[in-house]
């Protein structure tokens, strides 16, 4: 009869849905999966990435830092040094001037 086909659809609804959340959670544990996946992947990516690249740059010791840090002091002190005298030669001619020397 019909009134009992209804009721055997009616019954079913409640079935049909619950698969469907289950279908759904399954399809949603496994994009996560993937995510996981995927984010695993990157993770190690970076660590062999960043593991080749402290490999292979030539890395100074600190030694070798200070006395690069010392040459490179002195340099710039020579040049201000020089920078300085320059100027202080500069002033002398502008007072000259001023006096008309």
């Amino acid at each position: 009869t019909p009134h009992v086909a209804l009721r055997m659809e009616r019954d079913r609804q409640p079935l049909a849905l619950a698969e469907s959340i289950q279908s759904l959670r399954s399809d949603v544990e496994s994009m996560w999966n993937d995510i996981r996946i995927s984010f695993d992947q990157i993770d190690r990516e970076i660590d062999e990435t960043l593991t080749r690249y402290q490999t292979s740059t030539h890395t100074i010791s600190e030694e070798h830092f200070h006395e690069y840090n010392s040459a490179t002091a002195t340099h710039y002190n020579k040049n201000d040094k020089y920078r300085r005298d320059e100027d202080a030669d500069h002033d002398e001619e502008e007072e000259d001037d001023d006096y008309g020397e």
